[in-house]
């Protein structure tokens, strides 16, 4: 019963941030002691869309200073696939757009990501993963997880005065 209550607490106070459209088949978890925010999908979906577009409910708000590492994980079918992820509005992570090719029906892929804002206090951020189908050919998302590993310095928030929120 003390193992639950104190996991209990420690969830409560995370400062961290991830949130997601309700739905069954996503989910998100935050871990106190590492600034560790991930969240996840276990429906499939497909595109053959060859502009990059969101995928749906892989997306995630943190607060954080400095750098970040963010780490896509995906298992795909079909055709190609080109991976980016976004800080919201427009600036596109390095090293930048990764590739896969899947070779059977389903194969995973994992890569990161890193956001390389340097300095300043602890602010609200907006990530969103991106894909597109290269050639035009189907590629479905069997299911995948998105993970950011940051820093915040929860003794002080350095003038943040409200929540991150979509």
């Amino acid at each position: 019963m003390a193992v639950a209550t104190v996991a209990a607490a420690a969830l409560a106070a995370v400062p961290a941030y991830a949130l997601m459209d309700s739905q069954p088949d996503a989910g998100v978890t935050s871990y106190a002691p590492t600034r560790r925010t991930t969240v996840y999908r276990t429906e499939a979906v497909t595109t053959a869309e060859t502009r990059f577009r969101k995928i749906p409910l892989m997306k995630l708000f943190v607060q954080a200073r400095g750098a970040a590492t963010i780490r896509f994980s995906g298992d795909f079918s079909g055709g190609p696939v080109e991976i980016e992820i976004l800080r919201l509005p427009r600036r596109q992570l390095e090293p930048g757009v990764a590739h896969f090719t899947p070779a059977g029906d389903a194969e995973s892929f994992s890569y990161d990501f890193v956001d390389t804002r340097r300095g300043g206090g602890i602010e609200c951020r907006r990530y969103a993963v991106r894909w597109r189908s290269p050639t035009g050919a189907e590629v479905t998302l069997n299911h995948g997880s998105v993970t950011i590993d940051h820093r915040f310095d929860d003794t002080t928030r350095d003038g943040l005065k409200k929540t991150c929120v979509d």
